[in-house]
Formats: C-alpha cells, structure tokens, sequence
C-alpha cells in the first residue's frame, strides 16, 4: 500500500511539473497573477488568476525585451522613470493588497544594483507600514516583511532568480529558487488606511529589474508548491 501511494505520489508530481508554466501557476488558484509580458502601447498589466485585478504601467517600460525562464518575453523597467502599480484587491475586508495568511512567488532579474543605497523592486504598504518588499542593496535582494530583513542572497547582473514568502499566524517562511531558506516569526497582520502596491519603485527611487509570473495567493503554499513554480 506504501508502495502505491509513494508511486501514485511520483506520477503526480511529474504531471504537475510537466503542464505549461501558467496551468501550474493557476493550479495553486492565485488571486493575483501577472506575466509582464504586455506589448506597446498598452497600459494595463493584464491579471491572469481571472479575478481582473489589474495593473497599470504608469511610465512606459521596455517591452517584451527580457525572455524569462518560463518562455516568455517579458517588460523592464529603466531605472529611471518606469513604475507600475499593482491592482487593489476589493475583498470586503482586506480591501488593500495584503492579509493575514498568504504567498507570493515570482521571477526577477536585477538589470543593475544601485550604486549607494537600496531601491524597491516591489513594496506593499498597508498604512504607514511597508508590509512585504523586495529591495535592491549593494549586490543583494533582499525580502523584507513587516519589517523582517531576510538576505535572499547575492545574485549576478542579469540572472533570473525565483523568489518566494509565504506567512500566517505560525511562521513566515522565505524561498530561493524553489529551496527554503529561512524561517521566521509569525507575521503580525496590520490593518490600515492607504495602501502602496507598486512595482519598481517606492520612496523617490526607481529600481531597474524586470518581472515574470508573479502571482499572489491568500493561502500559504506548502514548501513543494514553491518548489514546483521554480522549476522550468
């Protein structure tokens, strides 16, 4: 009977990491899914989980000039004037981007580290709080949640990394390239007032990265799950 669960068990990860990158991507049942991969001139970051929170490019980008691991041709922002903003989430009583047990998982490439200082590749702020955020910092990524610093390491100009957090009342844990690399306290849900969800800028600085497959979930992802979205 072991032996027919652990096969059964094996056929189904190998179909899960067989379907197209996106059929997995929806198989966790995102609320939040965005691929980059918009042409010019539109403006609208286009929300595949099919809940239609969408996003806009306020400032343009390059696109389609990245190809991510998964296939896809992806847009980029500069550094210098490109930013987007994520779609609020209009849950009755999460009405901001940001909950008290979730996930995210996503690719990024850093184009350029900033030269002093850090930039945000992605801020979540609830309040006056930066909820969940991805910083550039002399050479590192780093992933801060309610104000928990965690080193995702440092990573070559021009790789694509896969990055992941998941949170809930017991323990937020932190993914790189689909291997857990930390665990730390129990997140604190905030509520709040004003809400910042943007992508490649906060706080006067423009990061310049580019962006693949970032999807939202209001589950925390078993540790397989991120796993299986790091694998192309």
């Amino acid at each position: 009977m072991l032996r027919g669960t652990r096969l059964w068990w094996y056929r189904q990860k190998k179909r899960e990491s067989t379907l197209p990158y996106p059929d997995r991507v929806l198989s966790y049942s995102p609320i939040q899914y965005y691929r980059f991969n918009e042409p010019a001139p539109d403006t609208t970051i286009i929300d595949y989980s099919g809940l239609a929170l969408n996003g806009t490019y306020n400032s343009g980008g390059t696109r389609q000039d990245k190809l991510a691991p998964t296939g896809v041709s992806v847009n980029s922002w500069d550094g210098v004037t490109d930013l987007a903003e994520g779609g609020l989430f209009t849950d009755p009583v999460d009405t901001e981007p940001f909950f008290a047990t979730g996930s995210i998982a996503f690719w990024i490439q850093v184009i350029a580290y900033p030269g002093t200082g850090e930039e945000y590749a992605l801020r979540h702020k609830r309040g006056n709080m930066d909820m969940l955020c991805v910083l550039l910092d002399t050479g590192h990524i780093r992933l801060d949640q309610y104000g928990i610093g965690t080193d995702m390491g440092a990573h070559t100009v021009g790789d694509w990394v896969h990055l992941g957090c998941c949170w809930d009342g017991t323990d937020s844990r932190w993914f790189v390239d689909g291997t857990k690399i930390h665990t730390g306290a129990a997140a604190a849900f905030v509520d709040g007032g004003y809400a910042a969800y943007n992508f490649a800028y906060a706080a006067g600085a423009y990061a310049n990265v580019a962006f693949a497959e970032y999807a939202c979930f209001k589950t925390k992802l078993a540790d397989a799950a991120f796993a299986d979205l790091a694998t192309v």
